[in-house]
């Protein structure tokens, strides 16, 4: 990795609050330890997106368009728990392994680092 820059993937739609604050926590985590962390969640926040929604096909198609630019620059995934059941954090995911850029995945409980701090 050259700048520490870490893409986060991870279930959304069907979660509560569309699962945004285990991407927080999963970005106040990598925070922490100095690396530069992309969240899906302030991507979508920056594009006017609100978890209560709408959020058809074509507002999902949207996203995952401004996602996937946003990982290709990036050094690392992490595939937060979850994500083998989310059509975007698959796509993301197979985006990764295509272009070579390292995956890392948490699992249920691995560290606290994608609780939300309740």
């Amino acid at each position: 990795m050259n700048t520490g820059r870490i893409y986060i993937a991870g279930p959304m739609r069907g979660k509560p609050e569309l699962n945004w604050p285990a991407f927080d926590a999963a970005k106040d985590f990598l925070l922490s330890l100095g690396l530069d962390p992309i969240s899906p969640a302030d991507i979508d926040r920056d594009a006017g997106i609100h978890p209560d929604g709408p959020f058809d096909e074509l507002i999902v198609r949207d996203c995952m368009r401004r996602d996937l630019k946003e990982l290709m620059d990036c050094d690392a995934l992490l595939m937060l728990p979850g994500w083998e059941k989310s059509r975007g954090a698959i796509a993301e995911h197979a985006v990764a392994v295509a272009m070579s850029i390292p995956v890392m995945i948490l699992s249920e409980g691995d560290d606290g680092c994608c609780r939300s701090k309740d």
